[in-house]
């Protein structure tokens, strides 16, 4: 699960890098790799809750060091004070939980559901 979970994490950072389209893949990248985790786990949903909590504890290394480079560097961030950047970071932490657990729910629904669907006996 840690394993999916890590590459739902790494897709969603993945959907800032393309430029001019990152302003539509980025919000919703939580969503994207919540999904590829969820179906790939075939994620029950208390899995997929487990899986977007863990999308959301790996946020905390990037959030964490933009934070701490804030700290460090005052001088490169003159244009937003301290505070509202740790505010903004802890949003961006439970915004990635929840969507990363909500795209695994579907994700792992999907799965299941195209697993079933192939597991009917043809009748004769």
């Amino acid at each position: 699960m840690i394993k999916h979970a890590l590459m739902g994490f790494a897709i969603s950072l993945g959907c800032f890098l393309p430029p001019l389209i990152h302003f539509v893949t980025a919000p919703i990248g939580p969503l994207i790799g919540g999904w590829f985790a969820g179906s790939k786990h075939r994620a029950e949903p208390e899995q997929a809750l487990v899986i977007g909590a863990l999308m959301g504890l790996f946020m905390v290394l990037p959030v964490g060091a933009v934070l701490a480079l804030d700290k460090l560097v005052p001088s490169l961030n003159s244009w937003v004070d301290s505070d509202i950047l740790t505010i903004i970071g802890i949003m961006v932490l439970v915004y990635t939980t929840v969507l990363g657990s909500v795209g695994a729910m579907v994700g792992g629904y999907m799965a299941s559901r195209d697993e079933a669907s192939h597991d009917v006996p043809v009748s004769e």
